[in-house]
């Protein structure tokens, strides 16, 4: 029998005079601190029509409330690459038909070349208009002990379902001569401006083919498509895979994550070798908050008061749905005590500080996803967070 995969909620029930305004009419020294505001479960859903196999490392997004999640490794042992959709408003699970994969540059489809990208798990997506980005991720093995790290860039089209395969450039300019990306798991991917940012994960090296986490930062130029390496300055962090990575207006904020062990203790330093090879042999990075300004590429450490979350990896970051400063964290392997962390955990960039949602921690998960719409985080093989404003 198939395990099926879940969806919790959780509720705003009350709130004190004033709190209800959005974030926008709030003032920074006057917001109500999210977990001052009474939180509640909800009713969780039991009778779905169909549900997808529980499944890890899978990746996507949220369209006009419809989530969309690519791949993963299901609990049948066998990576994935369907597309499966629930339906916010609905409650409902339906596989998505898509057809297809195509080469393309610019705005040119070439050759067909199958029926979508190969099955895999620990790959990164996101979301630009109606269109799911996806690069990367592991595949099924090849032969003992060899590991199929991919690192392939492919686009599905939601309102199609036709996937395509992106054809880019690494054409240097001002005599420079670029690389594309290595194949690698355990990355993140996240869209700011007319461009994608590829941030660390681990996979073969350039020069051994040793397996290594990266520190990396690889930028596509959606407009000429093609990828270039920008020089980073500041705390650069250490390498690492399986963190979370979020951008919050400008800037891309980074937590936790898989590292090694002799460079889990990160210096604020800008003399940190980002390329350097770091074997992956399961440390953990710091519980420092990572802040990269995608303009310039300065990185630096924010300073928060609270309590930071465990050390962990495998977790996941979102955004709240009506205010961008605040990101919700949840999962993840932790170095105190490994798979047990069940919290909610705030991080409030308005109010400089980390907090916990007031609720009793919920089954702990890793390598799941969250994403968020309208007044709801939802997680798949987690939980949802609904705030009410009414």
């Amino acid at each position: 029998m198939p395990s099926p995969a879940r969806m919790r909620r959780v509720r705003i029930t009350g709130t004190e005079e004033g709190a209800t305004a959005s974030a926008s009419e709030q003032s920074t020294t006057h917001r109500v601190p999210l977990e001052q505001l009474p939180w509640a479960f909800t009713p969780q859903r039991t009778n779905y029509a169909q549900r997808p196999r529980l499944r890890q490392g899978g990746a996507g997004g949220v369209v006009d409330g419809t989530l969309y999640l690519f791949g993963g490794f299901e609990d049948n042992g066998h990576r994935s690459n369907n597309v499966v959709v629930y339906e916010m408003e609905a409650h409902s699970w339906s596989d998505l038909e898509c057809f297809g994969i195509s080469s393309f540059s610019s705005q040119l489809c070439t050759e067909r070349l199958g029926n979508g990208p190969s099955p895999r798990y620990g790959h990164a997506c996101c979301i630009r208009e109606r269109e799911i980005w996806c690069f990367g991720g592991q595949g099924p093995e090849e032969g003992l002990n060899r590991k199929n790290i991919l690192g392939d860039l492919s686009i599905l089209n939601l309102r199609s379902g036709e996937w395509r395969r992106a054809v880019a450039s690494c054409a240097g300019t001002k005599g420079r001569v670029n690389f594309l990306p290595l194949p690698r798991r355990g990355h993140s991917l996240v869209s700011h401006g007319s461009a994608l940012f590829l941030y660390a994960g681990a996979g073969p090296d350039r020069m051994y083919g040793k397996d290594t986490y990266f520190g990396d930062l690889q930028r596509l130029d959606l407009k000429s498509m093609c990828w270039d390496e920008p020089v980073m300055t500041g705390a650069i962090p250490e390498p690492r895979a399986q963190h979370a990575a979020a951008v919050v207006f400008d800037s891309m904020v980074v937590f936790g994550g898989q590292s090694s062990k002799e460079s889990s203790v990160v210096l604020a330093t800008s003399n940190i070798d980002s390329n350097k090879s770091k074997a992956p042999d399961t440390g953990f990075a710091s519980t420092d908050v990572y802040v990269l300004n995608l303009r310039t590429f300065a990185w630096h450490i924010a300073v928060l008061e609270g309590t930071p979350p465990d050390a962990r990896y495998g977790h996941t970051f979102e955004a709240h749905p009506s205010n961008a400063m605040v990101l919700f964290l949840f999962g993840g392997v932790s170095a105190n005590g490994g798979y047990h962390d069940g919290r909610v955990h705030i991080l409030d960039f308005e109010l400089s500080r980390w907090s916990t949602v007031p609720l009793d921690p919920i089954p702990p998960r890793t390598r799941h996803v969250m994403c968020a719409w309208k007044t709801e985080v939802s997680d798949l093989e987690s939980t949802s967070l609904t705030e009410d404003q009414d």
